[in-house]
């Protein structure tokens, strides 16, 4: 049924329990999960410095780092809570997290996306919306949302 299945975490505790029914489901059918983070796009700072001067050599390393940081936080979440034989890729990328997750969702021919929800509600998510609901709305591929505890 479900083969390739994509699970999108901000690596707080609250996206933990998406991430296990993501590894959960994959053993129990087999199947290959994709774990994404998204991180913010970095400023368009192509514009402010040249190329190669110092500041953007400086700004590239931060980038790096910060993405090399991230991706060991999601192996180390992965690794927390997968609980047998899983196969798992973790993935990095910058940008909007709903257009980041549909176009990893496309680009790995996701059949199952799973994502966690806080739960707001009233002002709060008038204010803030929500990932998972925007997500939900847009994506072609089903999609499981698992509500924080």
């Amino acid at each position: 049924m479900y083969k390739k299945i994509l699970v999108a975490t901000d690596l707080t505790p609250a996206s933990e329990p998406a991430v296990r029914a993501a590894l959960d489901l994959a053993q129990v059918l087999g199947a290959h999960v994709t774990a994404l983070h998204v991180l913010d796009a970095p400023l368009e700072s192509n514009t402010w410095f040249l190329p190669d001067s110092p500041e953007m050599v400086a700004l590239r390393a931060a980038i790096a780092q910060e993405e090399a940081t991230v991706h060991g936080q999601l192996a180390a979440q992965i690794g927390a809570l997968a609980h047998g034989a899983v196969n798992v890729t973790a993935v990095v990328r910058r940008g909007n997290p709903v257009d980041i997750i549909r176009a990893v969702a496309d680009d790995i021919s996701a059949d199952l996306l799973v994502l966690g929800t806080h739960g707001r509600r009233g002002i709060q998510h008038a204010l803030i919306g929500s990932v998972a609901e925007r997500v939900v709305r847009t994506a072609d591929q089903a999609v499981l949302t698992i509500r924080s505890r």
